[in-house]
């Protein structure tokens, strides 16, 4: 056995096990015995330190298991706390040092955490060759991976906001999406016994399915945070009326959310301008710049304030089996006979022909 030695603690707001990148938003305390307080001299010239801790509350470890983007991966390959040698490793920003008191943000570790040694971050020795690379080859293998920490701990702010870029303007039609699709998801894992990650279908290969009742704002918000879409055979659409969302797996169990008949009284209550701006705006199609001015500050307003409220006031949850279609099939690309005869050149708006690009 290796006997390793304490040489301080962290202190912090976490006393039990959190998201990681969510702790890393944070700052930290690292105390250092003072028999070592000698030995932080100079540390405040460096920018970054690398805090090695010992993961003392994991009991256990497997080689073997799901990681946070829910792969299946070995423990060596993955930044799992339980492993067989209970030794954490985090690069933080050095904020301030007091004394034997050092100030960080980016430490993953919870309060009362033994730490064991601190080596200053230098770049020249600790960033590899092609650094700027990995974060890009990352997204590359999970697309998705800044989207499933923002499901897994309920940023709905942040949600809605990547939601916009592709709705195109915020309103309470899209924010009751992604509040649907955040609490369906967490409702389908916790019932079947897998993580929020592993739900994710941005590979398209139709592991998760949401069914839609409704072809409106609401879709998009669901399309965007599920990552279920019309493109990638993860969407299917039943066009019942309904703002509701189903959840499930090719098995055809799984979780339905309907927006409750009273959710229309939580928008009255965060702006009772809105349905009177909506009503001149979408119904009576007004464009008087002042009203429309109006109306869009008012959907901004109601958008981020009802993604914000508890959702078991704005959704009923009810647990179902569907029946599902088969697979999308995959058919051979054919050259019709109408296209074969086609010059592929166009009309422009005086009906003269010209050449396509």
């Amino acid at each position: 056995m290796v006997e390793i030695r304490e040489i301080g603690i962290v202190k912090n707001q976490y006393k039990e096990p959190a998201d990681p990148f969510e702790m890393r938003k944070t700052e930290s305390l690292i105390e250092i015995y003072e028999e070592f307080s000698e030995g932080l001299y100079d540390i405040e010239s460096n920018s970054y330190l690398q805090i090695l801790f010992h993961f003392n509350r994991s009991e256990t470890y497997n080689l073997k298991g799901r990681w946070y983007h829910g792969d299946e991966k070995g423990v060596f390959a993955c930044r799992s706390p339980h492993r067989p040698g209970a030794i954490g490793l985090t690069t933080v920003k050095l904020v301030e040092r007091n004394g034997n008191l050092l100030r960080v943000k980016g430490l993953d570790a919870l309060d009362k955490t033994p730490v064991l040694d601190i080596k200053p971050f230098f770049a020249e020795v600790d960033r590899p060759d092609g650094a700027e690379n990995i974060y890009i080859d990352f997204q590359k293998k999970y697309p998705r991976s800044s989207l499933t920490s923002l499901i897994k701990n309920r940023n709905m702010t942040a949600l809605l906001l990547e939601t916009g870029k592709l709705h195109g303007h915020y309103c309470p039609g899209s924010a009751l999406g992604v509040a649907a699709t955040v609490y369906g998801l967490h409702a389908f894992a916790s019932k079947h016994g897998i993580s929020v990650a592993a739900l994710q279908a941005s590979d398209g290969m139709e592991e998760l399915l949401a069914i839609i009742e409704i072809n409106s704002c609401f879709a998009d918000g669901v399309q965007f945070v599920s990552g279920c879409t019309l493109g990638n055979n993860g969407l299917i659409y039943r066009d019942i009326g309904k703002t509701s969302v189903t959840f499930c797996t090719r098995s055809g169990k799984g979780v339905r959310v309907a927006v409750k008949k009273n959710y229309s009284e939580v928008i009255k209550k965060i702006d009772p301008d809105f349905y009177p701006l909506f009503q001149k705006c979408v119904v009576e199609h007004s464009r008087e710049p002042e009203v429309l001015k109006a109306f869009k500050e008012s959907a901004r307003n109601v958008s981020f304030k009802l993604v914000e409220s508890v959702q078991e006031d704005l959704f009923a949850l009810t647990e179902i089996e569907v029946n599902l279609p088969d697979y999308a099939p995959i058919c051979e690309s054919v050259v019709c006979k109408s296209c074969a005869k086609t010059d592929y050149s166009i009309l422009d708006g005086t009906g003269i022909r010209k050449e396509a690009l």
